[in-house]
């Protein structure tokens, strides 16, 4: 373990984190054998952590044992409750040994302070930006399985919905705060069923015909992320992994093992393959 850790200042937030680390050993999620590697060690070891805000991992043990919190092994502390706030609710995730959360279809994850810098530059002009995730998804539900988002279904919000819509489908939102947004569906590659998935989504808002979706070893056509009269404010709401405002629940059913995000990088579709094929095994694919 490195000393630094002992360095930490005695913040709550510090003391958790330092208390988790702890307790538990330098290994993977299981076992720690090489077909079960932490997501975060997948990234360091292939030069994949430049602009990496966020790496949630329920299958490490640093991320996650027990409490309110998911923590971020990324080093910068973007931290999601459980639900709303810190405290026990009807609206936390179930987290499973096995290494992952589950939904009964009233249950989010809020970042626990607020907007970082970053997440307000994800609906303006010139955004930048990736997301990878290790989800289960249901096929046959009836509502939006949203991945991370601040706002959805109204328009006059400022901020960014990555979902899959109830087509089975990875689909990015983009909402300006006057009255307007836009949607980038996945067209081409197929419709998600029954069992576990690795998402992936890259975006270059001024990069023309360079953004695209990412599925299960398969990036989608690339498309143009233009917006059209982005925003200029900050993100309406706290964003939420499952949810947008404490709406719009992820459906009953859903799990997510992994979620990792990055501002200032669109990771490439080589990138995504790389992750995917040293992380698939742990899912049994």
């Amino acid at each position: 373990m490195k000393s630094s850790w002992y360095m930490l200042p005695a913040s709550p937030k510090h003391k958790r984190r330092f208390m988790t680390l702890m307790a538990t050993s330098l290994s993977g999620f299981g076992s720690g054998a090489a077909s079960n590697p932490k997501f975060i060690d997948v990234l360091t070891d292939n030069s994949l952590t430049t602009n990496l805000e966020m790496c949630l991992d329920a299958g490490d043990a640093s991320s996650y044992t027990s409490g309110q919190s998911w923590l971020d092994v990324s080093g910068n502390d973007i931290d999601f409750f459980r639900g709303a706030d810190g405290s026990a609710a009807s609206d936390d995730p179930t987290f499973n040994g096995s290494g992952y959360f589950s939904a009964d279809g009233g249950d989010f994850f809020r970042h626990d302070t607020g907007n970082a810098a970053w997440m307000t530059a994800l609906h303006r002009d010139n955004a930048v930006y990736s997301g990878a995730a290790w989800i289960y998804h249901d096929t046959g539900h009836s509502s939006q399985h949203l991945f991370f988002a601040a706002t959805w279904g109204n328009q006059s919000n400022e901020g960014i919905a990555w979902t899959m819509g109830t087509t089975d489908k990875s689909q990015i939102t983009v909402a300006n705060g006057s009255g307007s947004s836009w949607a980038f569906d996945q067209a081409s590659v197929s419709t998600m069923g029954t069992g576990w998935h690795f998402v992936g989504l890259s975006i270059n808002e001024a990069g023309g015909g360079v953004s695209f979706h990412y599925v299960d070893g398969t990036d989608d056509a690339a498309f143009d992320a233009a917006y059209t009269s982005p925003g200029t404010g900050n993100a309406t709401n706290t964003y939420e992994i499952w949810g947008a405002g404490g709406a719009t629940l992820a459906p009953s059913g859903a799990r997510m093992a992994v979620f990792a995000f990055w501002e200032g990088t669109a990771l490439t579709a080589a990138n995504f393959d790389t992750i995917y094929a040293a992380t698939k095994g742990r899912f049994g694919l």
